[in-house]
């Protein structure tokens, strides 16, 4: 019966037997294996003469165990994180108490990241135990299974000791956050409608965009105040970009930061990607026009014409502004927040007044250049009472034989200005 350690000898030789048998030594003859003795001879003596001859040498051949150790890696990992784990995941096989370590670059690949490792030329009744470490792979759930990873391999036998390891990525969700500050009701709404995030992974790959064909869109909108959460992304860090934000009807924006990084942590909370936007009314600006008609001007203090303006929406309404024109002609364009806004002339007792009250909206779009103009259109009154134009009548009053002018205010003729604009 051979010995372990002929099965020693033979595993170290690359499963390759030393010995060539004689012809007609029996089962394995001119067959490789152990010769079964070192020599044989026999020694006879005939007619005088001592002989010693050899006997023919004979072998053995081993009858041994094997042990393979097969390997599959499943899951959605790539060409670059499978390689990793061929140079890093090692198995620790232990013989009848001596170790040895293998890595899985040196197991035979199959189809479909399978590898297998064979390990012959085991003596009878062989203890075997074969473990794996290395398989971790960051930003991944490992769920790895084994079976016959221990055991005794008789004379003879073959044993298997199979690995699978499957590798789901580590997954949680994202949080988006945006504050805005400045915007009424209708700006709001249009940017709800203009705004959207790009969310990039760590290598810069867009992942989604979310907009407002997105789902729960609207409920992730309470009030000026934006959250969304994207679930079942991999674990990591993530930049969210926002585009839109800065073309907001009669607003102007803030500059502040357009960019933020949010992570995403395995069965935790991480951290959000939080943007604020901040907006100012837009300025726009008013000419008002003064035109005479059916006559001509009086050419003094009498063709003196004020006006009104009040806000009445945006973030000045119920603010009020007054003007002045001498004569005909305009004002030169008035910088005012956008809004909507009525003009008022103020009656003039040296004139008849069309249309004394106007209403108009200005807008961003309403530049310097290019203004909302209101034209008032009046009349000469011709009268022999004497004014100063001003919206103060000048009233006779005889006394003792004398003509004598007293003035009297008319209610809302003469205002007490706020600021005042020539």
């Amino acid at each position: 019966e051979p010995t372990d350690l002929a099965y020693q000898k033979y595993s170290n030789n690359g499963l390759q037997y030393p010995d060539f048998a004689d012809k007609d030594t029996g089962t394995h003859q001119e067959q490789y294996g152990f010769y079964s003795n070192d020599e044989a001879t026999v020694t006879y003596t005939y007619n005088g003469q001592t002989q010693v001859n050899d006997y023919p040498k004979p072998v053995i051949q081993l009858n041994p165990g094997t042990l393979i150790i097969t390997k599959q890696i499943t899951g959605a990992l790539t060409e670059e994180q499978i390689k990793s784990l061929e140079d890093k995941l090692t198995f620790t096989v232990e013989l009848n108490g001596k170790k040895s370590s293998y890595k899985l670059n040196q197991f035979t690949p199959g189809a479909n990241n399978t590898y297998s490792l064979t390990i012959g030329g085991l003596s009878p009744n062989t203890q075997y135990t074969v473990t794996e470490s290395g398989a971790k792979i960051p930003g991944y759930v490992l769920d790895a299974s084994s079976t016959g990873e221990k055991g005794t391999i008789a004379k003879g036998g073959t044993a298997t000791a199979a690995f699978t390891n499957k590798y789901t990525p580590d997954t949680g969700s994202l949080t988006i956050t945006k504050t805005v500050e400045g915007l009424d009701d209708t700006a709001l709404t249009e940017l709800k409608d203009e705004i959207s995030f790009e969310i990039k992974d760590s290598t810069g790959k867009v992942i989604q965009t979310i907009s407002k064909t997105s789902k729960n869109w609207d409920a992730a909108w309470s009030g000026s105040n934006f959250t969304y959460t994207i679930e079942n992304l991999p674990t990591g860090t993530y930049t969210v970009t926002e585009s839109g934000y800065n073309d907001i009807t009669n607003y102007i924006w803030q500059e502040s930061a357009t960019t933020a990084t949010g992570t995403v942590v395995y069965n935790a909370a991480g951290t959000p990607a939080a943007l604020t936007n901040t907006y100012t009314p837009a300025d726009g600006y008013l000419t008002i026009n003064k035109v005479i008609i059916n006559g001509d001007a009086f050419g003094d203090g009498r063709d003196t014409f004020n006006f009104k303006v009040t806000a009445i929406s945006g973030k000045d309404a119920g603010k009020v502004w007054y003007f002045t024109i001498n004569g005909e002609g305009e004002t030169k364009a008035i910088k005012l927040p956008v809004g909507e806004y009525t003009i008022k002339e103020l009656s003039n007792i040296n004139y008849t007044c069309g249309v004394d009250l106007q209403t108009v909206t200005i807008n961003n779009s309403n530049t310097e250049t290019s203004p909302v103009t209101v034209t008032f259109t009046n009349t000469p009154s011709k009268t022999d009472i004497p004014t100063d134009g001003g919206g103060v009548k000048n009233v006779a009053e005889i006394r003792e034989g004398q003509i004598t002018w007293k003035q009297e205010p008319e209610n809302d003729k003469k205002p007490t200005p706020e600021p005042t604009h020539d």
